[in-house]
């Protein structure tokens, strides 16, 4: 009972703490990796793939034809997965001689729209985008220059919260804002485990079909990791969006569809975590995208045999009466504590934090069942 106790807090804080350990231990013992910059301004070609955002199209075509790239060599593919409004008619009305617009009978899933955007485009580069995403003017400049180096194979941007109008929004804030030092991090020394969909630019020569029911950013990494390339992370290429969850039903949803998604690529992908092949990005991606999805199990066998033990020893009380008040805490968040402003801020966090791992439970328990989610 006691190793078990020892055994699961230490994959806890494996999960936080391993992989910053191991990217900067390599970063001092051998120096970052360099990576060949250039002012090449090769042809883009912008991929968005949407379904019913009549009220939202307008906005991301205007935001992305405005982007500090030379229009000769740029074009966007916009693919409408089955759209059932309007989203066609606003689409033609304000594209431009550069955007095509292509369209879907059925609700298939998002892969199938890059499947298919990606056979009618004529750019070196494909960039893929959200479309409740806005780009920063001069995003698609900052990363085009890593493809300067041979061995960069893909590059993704920074997803910053535009909108801070929701609850939980401090918590996902602070959230993205640590997977982006994380990022960073890996980035010095080999890939990151961890591309994001809302701004990400990869070769078009690495592109391989996105299979259903996986998380696409994610599996396109991956595909290009396996390729024997790298994919990079720029801090300055800006991708700003709305809060990802508006409410706790919301982020469980998301989290859990995310989960399942993501370890159905991984499981597709799976010679991607063989480390005498892919080195440290092999470990990230098991600690990041496998062994933290199993944080929930862990922290639910630290509490029961943590709640065993304390009788017997009184520094198990202590990591019992930790849990207790961060589990505590969380369920204030519930109450009008949330409203203030110390105390509030930490009970968002642990609400939030709480709230991933259920959903992320749900995420494994969907995996393991065979349970496919190919669009929502």
């Amino acid at each position: 009972m006691f190793l078990l106790m020892v055994l699961s807090l230490a994959m806890i804080l494996a999960t936080f703490f391993l992989v910053p350990i191991l990217c900067m231990s390599i970063y001092v013992l051998k120096g970052p990796r360099k990576i060949k910059l250039s002012t090449d301004l090769p042809y883009v070609s912008i991929i968005l793939v949407t379904r019913n955002a009549g009220d939202v199209i307008c906005d991301k075509l205007r935001n992305t034809l405005s982007l500090d790239y030379p229009k000769e060599k740029l074009e966007v593919i916009v693919f409408l997965d089955g759209s059932t409004d309007d989203t066609s008619k606003k689409a033609e009305s304000c594209s431009a001689e550069n955007v095509t617009i292509l369209s879907g009978k059925e609700h298939i899933g998002k892969h199938n729209g890059m499947n298919v955007a990606s056979r009618h485009c004529k750019g070196e580069l494909l960039a893929f985008t959200d479309v409740d995403v806005t780009l920063g003017r001069d995003s698609l400049l900052k990363i085009v220059r890593y493809f300067g180096d041979k061995k960069v194979g893909g590059v993704c941007g920074n997803k910053l919260i535009a909108k801070k109008n929701y609850n939980l929004e401090d918590a996902q804030d602070t959230y993205m804002k640590l997977a982006g030092k994380v990022k960073l991090i890996e980035s010095h020394v080999e890939s990151i485990s961890s591309n994001d969909g809302t701004l990400y630019v990869i070769r078009k020569e690495l592109f391989r079909d996105v299979p259903p029911a996986v998380t696409d950013d994610l599996f396109v990494c991956l595909t290009v990791v396996a390729q024997n390339y790298r994919f990079m992370y720029e801090p300055g290429a800006k991708a700003f969006m709305d809060v990802p969850s508006t409410n706790p039903g919301h982020e469980i949803r998301r989290r859990r569809r995310i989960v399942s998604r993501s370890l159905r690529g991984i499981f597709i992908r799976n010679e991607t975590l063989n480390p005498f092949k892919y080195g440290s990005f092999a470990i990230s991606l098991f600690v990041n995208k496998v062994l933290r999805r199993l944080n929930p199990v862990f922290l639910l066998l630290l509490f029961i045999t943590s709640l065993t033990l304390a009788p017997q020893n009184d520094v198990i009380k202590g990591i019992l009466f930790l849990q207790l008040m961060f589990y505590c805490l969380a369920a204030s968040y519930l109450t009008p504590i949330k409203r203030l402003p110390v105390i509030g801020k930490a009970a968002s966090f642990s609400f939030y934090f709480s709230l991933g791992n259920y959903g992320t439970l749900m995420g494994v328990i969907d995996f393991l069942a065979g349970r496919k989610i190919a669009k929502w």
